[in-house]
């Protein structure tokens, strides 16, 4: 049923930049099985994923540069919710298309979100897997959650209020579309 797994980190951030202070999240990706899995370089609009394998860089999402007046070469002030200070270079802008994660998203490899945190090299939060059959991802995660008492969310779940906001606007297009039609 697994295609195969991807390990990853997600906390949470305070990015500085002068005065600016924004909240927002790191990923620490696997940087090759991320890629494997999900393709993530078709969302970066600017730079390489290769690049992520430099030691203390950065992808951040096109909203959270917009504003905190960020291009690919700056350096961005990282502080972790332990309060560890870090500067990391960005080596690219994603835009995935949807605004709540490109304003507070960013991707940094598997190791260097280790060191931000302070932790060893073995440290991961969630394991992303990849199904032959999406459809099957429900019955999945409860499998998962029942067999290793752990936190197993199905990519169903995790993106409804998406998947509602999706069904909305194509009533919404179609009752247009027919209105102009009777007009």
């Amino acid at each position: 049923r697994v295609i195969d797994v991807a390990p990853k980190i997600m906390t949470p951030v305070f990015f500085n930049s002068g005065t600016i202070e924004i909240s927002g999240i790191i990923n620490g990706i696997d940087v090759a099985a991320e890629e494997k899995l999900f393709a993530f370089s078709d969302y970066i609009i600017e730079g390489k994923i290769g690049d992520l394998m430099q030691n203390n860089s950065i992808i951040i999402g096109k909203g959270l540069a917009d504003k905190m007046l960020k291009v690919k070469g700056d350096v961005i002030k990282i502080t972790t919710s332990k309060g560890n200070l870090a500067s990391l270079k960005i080596v690219g802008i994603s835009q995935v298309g949807i605004s709540e994660i490109d304003d507070v998203s960013s991707y940094t490899s598997l190791d260097t979100a280790q060191k931000l945190l302070g932790e060893p090299t073995n440290y991961i939060t969630d394991i992303q897997i990849k199904l032959f059959d999406m459809t099957t991802a429900p019955m999945v995660a409860k499998e998962m959650r029942a067999t290793f008492d752990v936190d197993a969310i199905d990519y169903q779940t995790a993106n409804s209020q998406f998947e509602t906001g999706s069904s909305v606007r194509s009533i919404i297009s179609y009752a247009v579309g027919i209105v102009l039609l009777i007009v």
